[in-house]
């Protein structure tokens, strides 16, 4: 699966991948990251990387987040976008994002927190 973290806060996209990557790891599923700082990046990075899930800031310098989406939607790269930041492909995503919150125990509630 193929992630985007699309967030001007720095610690936070590193906090995020962290916990993503350390999910996967002790779930043996595999995952690819691609963090960027602004929606322009983004949009840019969209035409050649397909993307399944996209963590998505509201608040950033040049293009913000819900301009972003707006964006994305209107491109048709991705089926779904919701007003918590997300952007993703209907399919395996809502799977995937549940079942890393439920089997993260201790860390589910920090995943909960960074995304809602």
């Amino acid at each position: 699966m193929n992630i985007a973290i699309c967030d001007d806060e720095i610690l936070f996209t590193r906090e995020l991948s962290s916990l993503l990557t350390h999910w996967a790891e002790k779930n043996d599923f595999s995952l690819t990251l691609y963090p960027y700082s602004n929606g322009d990046d983004l949009l840019t990075a969209l035409r050649t990387i397909p993307v399944d899930l996209i963590f998505l800031d509201i608040i950033m310098p040049l293009l913000n987040g819900i301009d972003t989406a707006r964006e994305i939607r209107s491109m048709g790269l991705l089926e779904y976008t919701c007003e918590k930041g997300v952007a993703c492909r209907v399919d395996s995503v809502h799977f995937f994002v549940r079942t890393v919150i439920e089997t993260y125990n201790s860390e589910s509630d920090e995943i909960a927190r960074l995304l809602l």
